[in-house]
Parts: structure tokens; sequence; C-alpha cells
């Protein structure tokens, strides 16, 4: 019983130390690379104390930015503190993290005077490397390039959004500057959007450059190259081409015009089957006349009106004799009704 009191007593000492905590997102990085630090300290809730102080971050060797820090007290006599540094080596080398303190004060029971007691983290190394040559920097990105059209019209603006996002010192990457000969352009300036995602530093590059023309143009593709952290091998990041075609209004009118052509042009097909209808119904109508022709009288009266064709006009000599000269030429049918349909098609 005793012994189990004693483990149990040792354990509530253990649980209620305090301590300085850092966290750091790495400790081996190129020359180009940002550190997120973390800083965390609870008082212990069994000793109430009246004021928690933070020293900062102090390390020499690197440029400091604070993103956040904050001392809350959750309740009477106990406090927290958290904060969050951007560290960026000023060399490489191995460089030194110096202890970070906090001063966290109590009332003594004795004196009733403010007690300072100081806590402080480890000494730590960092090893910062040289970055190969021509790369930008160091991280983990993604290179993407849109345009909010691929067709306008001449002169009328298209924007096209270039867009880097990831890991790393985004803010190192310059802005494109694109020449054209096909093209006017107008490039803007870079806008850069940072923030800490599970300890590490993710920022977002975005600018927007401007295209006109008064014909077709290809915007060509954009390119960076960096060392990707996460692989250690130098990447060359590109997008593709994009083609824009630019309708001007002259060609818009003519393909208007076309389209009309063709709509004409189904309307005479139209009319003209109608018309061809009609002579086919009007050869028939001829037909059936001198098929019905009982005598050589009514085949001589439908055939007067062709009389001005020299073959029709024989036919017609030949009726005139058997009709006045008592002749008895041989009538055929079948070859004038062919004869008058080859005429009607060939005068609609």
């Amino acid at each position: 019983m005793f012994r189990l009191i004693y483990i149990l007593f040792l354990l509530s000492i253990f649980l209620s130390a305090e301590s300085l905590k850092i966290d750091l997102s790495s400790t081996k990085i190129y020359e180009s690379e940002l550190i997120v630090a973390k800083l965390s300290f609870d008082s212990d809730s069994n000793k109430s104390a009246i004021r928690l102080e933070s020293r900062g971050f102090e390390a020499k060797d690197f440029e400091i930015k604070k993103l956040d820090s904050n001392i809350t007290s959750p309740k009477k006599g106990v406090y927290r503190y958290r904060s969050i540094w951007l560290l960026k080596p000023k060399k490489i080398g191995k460089l030194i993290i110096p202890p970070q303190r906090v001063v966290i004060y109590r009332i003594n029971k004795s004196s009733y005077l403010a007690v300072p007691k100081e806590y402080k983290t480890p000494k730590i190394t960092v090893i910062v490397k040289k970055l190969p040559k021509d790369a930008l920097f160091a991280g983990d990105v993604k290179l993407k390039a849109k345009v909010d059209k691929t067709q306008t019209k001449p002169n009328e603006p298209i924007t096209l959004t270039i867009t880097i996002k990831g890991r790393g010192d985004l803010s190192l990457i310059p802005p494109f500057n694109p020449k054209m000969k096909d093209a006017t352009i107008f490039p803007s300036s870079i806008k850069l959007e940072t923030k800490v995602i599970n300890g590490a530093y993710i920022g977002k590059w975005i600018q927007k450059i401007g295209y006109s023309s008064d014909k077709d143009f290809q915007i060509p593709p954009f390119k960076i190259k960096y060392l990707n952290s996460t692989t250690n091998t130098v990447e060359v990041l590109e997008t593709k081409a994009i083609d824009i075609d630019v309708i001007d209004s002259f060609a818009l009118k003519k393909w208007l015009i076309y389209i009309l052509l063709i709509i004409f042009g189904g309307l005479i097909t139209t009319i003209l089957q109608k018309v061809y209808k009609s002579l086919k119904r009007k050869k028939s109508d001829i037909e059936i006349a001198i098929k019905s022709a009982k005598s050589d009288k009514e085949l001589y009266q439908l055939l007067l009106p062709y009389s001005d064709n020299r073959e029709i006009a024989i036919w017609i000599e030949k009726l005139q004799n058997n009709i006045y000269n008592k002749k008895k030429y041989k009538i055929d049918k079948r070859e004038i009704i062919s004869l008058l349909t080859r005429i009607i098609e060939s005068n609609p």
C-alpha cells in the first residue's frame, strides 16, 4: 500500500512538472528554407502564479519574424504560453539556436514577495546547406497557369493567372516579365499569401498578366527551377503553351454571310424541287392526253403548240396528210411522247 502511494506521488510530480517546450519544423535545411519554431509552456495548476513573462525568441544566426504569440490564463493562478516564429538562416553551416526563456512569478508564502522562476529550452544545432546553382529556392511547390478565356475579340484583353503554391520561401520568386511580338502585355505585381499548416510554412504566389492582340497568338510556357527539398533534387516546373483565338468582326461577318447563303441555297433547292415536281405533273398530263387521243385530228391539235420544234413539225405534217390528203402514215405515239418530254425538260 505504501509503495502504491509513493508511485502515485512520483507520478503526480511528473505530470505537473513545468517546462518550456520548443518544436522546429526541421533542423536540416537549405540556405533559402524557412524554419517554423513553436514555443509552448503550461504552468502547474497546483501552484498558483501571479504572472508569466516571455523573452520572445532570440537567435543571432537567424532572421526572426513573429507569426503569433499570446499568454492566456484559463483560470486564476494558471498561465499558458504559445508562440510561433519564422526563422530564416543568415549563412550556411552549423547554426545555433540558443535556449529560449520564459519567467513565471509566484508569491513566497514566508516573505509574501513575488519570486521569479525561469524555464528554458535546450540549445539546438541547425545544419544549413548551400543551394545548388541556378535553383531559386528550396521547398516543395506546384506551378499552374490559367487564362480566363481562350477566345476573344481584336484588342480585347485576356487575363493569365500564374499560381505557385507549396512549402518554401516564395518571396524569392521574381515576377515574370514576358515579351511577345504578336501581343501587347500588361504584367502586374505579385500577390503573396502565407500560413502555417501542420507546422510547415505554406505560401501561395500569384501573378496576373494581361494580353491583347488583333490576331491569333500563343502564350509561351513559364518555368521555374528550384530544389525540391522533399526529394533533394533540382526540378524545373513548366506550364503548357496556351493558344488564343482572336475572332475579328470581318471574319464574323463572312461567317454569317456563309450561313445565310446556305439557308438561301436550301430555299432555292426547295423551290426548284417543287417546280420539278410540277413539271413532272405537266409531262404526265401531256403523256396521258397523247395516249388518250382517239384520232389523228385530236393528236394534231395536241401537237400544234409545239410546231416550232422541227421534229414535232414532221409529225404534224404527217398528221395533216392523214387528215386532209387521206394518207396513211403510221404515227408513233411513243416517239412523240419522248420528243415532248425532252422539249419540256430543256424549256422548263
